[in-house]
């Protein structure tokens, strides 16, 4: 091979790797022929396991070795619990990414990471415990939900294994597919492929990525003849996308053809009748058909392309647990959370404001719950129990801090708690991000006070608050002047020449129950060469009628 190609093999990155019935004095007359060394188990070849075995755990260990690292090279103390949840996201969640971007994790693996990751954010070093004061599922939720956005490994693992198998399903001249096809599905469609037990665990990872695909993604109605109306996933509504009216036994297996006139191409509303109840019916009618003959195509609903990304597939993913375990989240508790988290403060604000909403904070009351403590008093004025709302709004040694005329609500409006206390803040207008600023001031004090450090007196923390308060909007007023004047209005651009552009927009009107779409057609010197204006029979959505 040396003499025909011109080439030589590199030895030193060439591996053998035997199967178990290999007989050792072959293993050695074959690695003395070649001057090979034999792969052991474990190793990597850029940067993934060259072997997964039976020990799957042992196999990608070292990316927990890797965060474990990552984690103890920064000192806790050096970090506050904003700055701690910035490094988790940016550094000790994506290591494992690109090895699951190709393999399925062991469960076991995906939760010891995870609990480092828990551990390092409450602050915990070494043998010394920390209070973890809200459940990791409630942190892995959006930070409109109340969460802080922490992945949950396991399901992100699962949307970046979809990925790969999107590519499987729709990039057909690739390398990757090509192979994959012969060897695993030669027969039959991806979506059809059995798992094999001779099967890679590459291959067994993918087959975990095609059930995301099976769950989420949706078919587009073309011909309607790869399109079983009972089986699949095809009607435009979020939950559930499958017909659930009675299956009709002579039709068990049929498909949305014969749901379509032939002669007219349309839907056939007898037949809609007759299959489906009235409310699917009209779902159905409300489909937009092609005006020529195409192939059904599966795509999934949530992006705007309709092409699959880890991001959508892993909200999808969360949304359906969420769902299964029944959570609600209030709209108004979602718009606290928004405003709360767009405040143009440091994270440090932010961060101590969300804790004071979701009751984690180490209040005298909380440390008696945990049984830590046995007197919940308030250790400023001694005379009522020191919860959140208490030792952050409504203990009366505080009255210096919140005097003025922005906070004198504060004697005639109770709360039950103090994320009562931000929506009400948040929906009359007040400053919240001031209110932020001060509630930190407030809880930085309390905490010297208990540990007997040095601190300011308590009224000179609005004076503080206000001073804080009037330099970050300042600086935020300098950067929002940069950013403007960086920014550049979007017009209209000449296609190259002697080529056209085309540019078009859809309207709706639901009083009417009709669509609306406008086309223009322009050259390159920007004269209209062509222009339409249609309405349509049916109120389609506006992505529906600008894609007719």
């Amino acid at each position: 091979m040396k003499r025909c190609r011109g080439k030589k093999i590199n030895k030193e990155k060439t591996s053998l790797f035997f199967s178990k019935s290999t007989k050792e004095d072959v293993k050695e007359e074959i690695k003395n022929v070649l001057g090979v060394n034999e792969i052991k188990s474990y190793e990597r070849y850029l940067g993934l396991p060259s072997l997964v075995g039976r020990g799957k755990k042992a196999s990608f260990n070292y990316i927990k070795e890797r965060v474990w690292r990552k984690l103890q090279g920064w000192e806790g103390k050096l970090l506050s619990q904003a700055g701690r949840e910035v490094l988790i996201k940016a550094i000790a969640q994506a290591i494992p990414t690109y090895a699951m971007g190709c393999f399925k994790l062991p469960l076991s693996l995906c939760h010891e990471i995870e609990a480092m990751v828990k551990k390092f954010f409450w602050g915990q070093r070494g043998e010394k415990r920390k209070i973890h004061w809200v459940t990791w599922s409630e942190l892995t939720k959006s930070k409109l939900q109340g969460g802080l956005g922490f992945r949950d490994l396991a399901l992100y693992n699962d949307s970046l294994l979809a990925k790969q198998a999107w590519r499987l399903l729709h990039d057909e001249g690739t390398l990757f597919h090509r192979i994959f096809k012969a060897r695993f599905f030669p027969r039959c469609s991806f979506m059809e492929a059995k798992e094999s037990a001779t099967g890679s665990y590459a291959w067994k990872s993918i087959l975990k990525g095609r059930e995301v695909i099976q769950m989420g993604a949706r078919f587009r109605v073309g011909n309607g003849k790869n399109i079983k109306i009972w089986q699949h996933h095809w009607l435009p509504i979020k939950h559930p996308p499958i017909v659930s009216s009675p299956i009709i036994e002579s039709m068990e297996d049929a498909t949305v053809d014969c749901l379509i006139d032939s002669n007219t191409g349309k839907w056939d509303a007898e037949m809609l009748k007759g299959v489906l109840i009235p409310a699917e019916a009209k779902l159905v009618q409300r489909i937009p058909l092609p005006r020529c003959q195409t192939e059904d195509t599966l795509y999934w609903p949530f992006t705007a392309d309709g092409q699959y990304n880890s991001k959508s597939g892993y909200k999808f993913l969360k949304d359906l647990e969420e769902n299964a375990e029944d959570g609600t989240h209030p709209e108004a508790d979602k718009k606290l959370w928004k405003s709360i988290w767009s405040l143009h403060v440091p994270n440090k604000y932010k961060n101590l404001l969300w804790r004071a909403c979701r009751e984690s904070l180490p209040t005298k009351q909380n440390l008696v719950r945990r049984t830590i403590l046995q007197n919940p008093s308030c250790g400023r004025c001694s005379l009522q129990a020191e919860n959140t709302l208490h030792a952050l709004w409504s203990c009366t040694s505080l009255d210096e801090v919140w005097e003025g005329d922005r906070w004198n609500f504060r004697s005639r409006v109770l709360f039950d708690d103090f994320k009562g206390l931000c929506s009400w803040i948040d929906e009359n207008g007040k400053p919240l991000d001031l209110f932020a600023i001060q509630v930190w001031s407030i809880w930085n004090q309390r905490n010297k006070l208990r540990l007997n450090h040095t601190c300011c007196l308590t009224k000179e923390l609005q004076k503080l608050a206000e001073e804080s308060w009037n330099e970050i909007r300042r600086s935020n007023l300098r950067s929002s002047r940069i950013n403007s004047s960086s920014t550049s209005q979007t017009t209209w651009t000449a296609p190259a020449p002697d080529s056209y552009k085309i540019n078009f927009d859809g309207a709706l009107s639901n009083a009417d129950n009709k669509s609306g779409i406008d086309v223009v057609v322009r050259d390159c010197q920007g004269e209209v060469i062509a222009s339409l204006v249609q309405q349509l029979a049916q109120a389609y959505q506006p992505m529906e009628v600008e894609a007719l």
